[in-house]
């Protein structure tokens, strides 16, 4: 946790370079920032609660899948320049015209 915190400050949270600069040395911004990351880490693993592995893997399938999948089909929507097809037929039709694969004779 102290040397996660550590490359956290170094890489994220501006190294040892200080809002105050010529307040305080160098290093001890370094200090500060390095603590607060750690209370910030131990706050959050206390309060939070702990989830087993069943339910991690009750969430990815049931919550982040389709939720990736959606912002997918969003995106991909909103990249196109056209508007979002909303039944089968339409899907296959816009892959059809999207791709040159000539569906329908």
């Amino acid at each position: 946790m102290l040397i996660l915190s550590f490359i956290i400050t170094l890489f994220f949270l501006g190294g040892w370079l200080g809002p105050f600069a010529a307040m305080l040395p160098l290093g001890f911004w370094y200090i500060i920032k390095v603590l607060s990351f750690c209370f910030l880490y131990i706050f959050i693993r206390a309060n939070l609660p702990r989830y087993r592995y069943d339910q991690l893997m009750s969430i990815g399938w049931k919550v982040l899948l389709p939720l990736t999948l959606g912002y997918l089909v969003l995106v991909i929507g909103l990249l196109s320049g056209t508007t979002l097809p909303t039944t089968i037929i339409d899907w296959v039709i816009t892959y059809a015209d999207t791709t040159g694969v000539s569906t329908f004779n």
